[in-house]
């Protein structure tokens, strides 16, 4: 049986694992380094953990745990707090958390999978559910949809950077800048962009087009 001191060890030793594989990606960290990080030795990580592959799977498990928690939390709610603002909460969590998630998505870590799998079949329930309310849109297509939103999401963390860059500010991590970035998304989601609602009939006729060309 562990003792309370145990768990605090592995807890603090997962969480600087997650700010070093943040920091400088999980195939280039080493159990050394998470182990000065947490001020244990490298044998003590490895009595915890068993290897680096286990570390990374405990931090993936805690990620996986919040989502889920998230979930827990919103389904079923208002559409003031729909399930997927699980992913926007996690994702608004500055610091560690977030940059572990950049890097898990860019290694294409198991874990990264489990949590985009989860989200998507979560956000697709929910949309179903909206749908039947009269809620949203309606589509023939709410997996696709689902999965296109999380993925849109998912670029605020990948390429967080590069987005603060382009509206000049210092870092995505800064409220600022994922306020602003975010007002953008709830203006797309609740007013749309284009005015012309031709767009989607061409759209259609450009796939039927490729697809013809494809028949020939």
């Amino acid at each position: 049986m562990r003792s309370k001191e145990d768990f605090t060890t592995r807890a603090r030793i997962r969480d600087a694992a997650l700010a070093r594989f943040g920091q400088d990606g999980i195939a280039k960290s080493t159990l050394r380094a998470v182990a000065a990080d947490a001020g244990v030795s490298a044998p003590l990580v490895v009595h915890h953990f068993g290897s680096k592959a286990g570390l990374m799977e405990a931090c993936d498990q805690f990620v996986l745990e919040l989502v889920q928690h998230k979930f827990t939390i919103t389904e079923g709610a208002s559409p003031e707090a729909p399930p997927i603002s699980a992913l926007g909460d996690l994702l608004r969590q500055v610091g560690p958390m977030q940059r572990y998630l950049a890097q898990a998505f860019r290694e294409n870590t198991p874990g990264a999978a489990r949590i985009f799998e989860i989200v998507v079949d979560r956000t697709e329930d929910y949309l179903d559910r909206m749908q039947e309310n009269g809620e949203v849109v309606p589509s023939d297509d709410n997996r696709a949809r689902a999965a296109t939103m999380i993925t849109w999401h998912l670029g605020f963390v990948v390429l967080g950077d590069h987005l603060a860059a382009a509206i000049g500010e210092k870092s995505i991590y800064d409220l600022e800048a994922q306020m602003r970035a975010g007002r953008q998304i709830i203006d797309i989601y609740s007013r749309g962009l284009f005015t012309d609602p031709r767009w989607v009939g061409v759209t259609e006729r450009i796939v039927e087009d490729i697809r013809k060309d494809g028949e020939r």
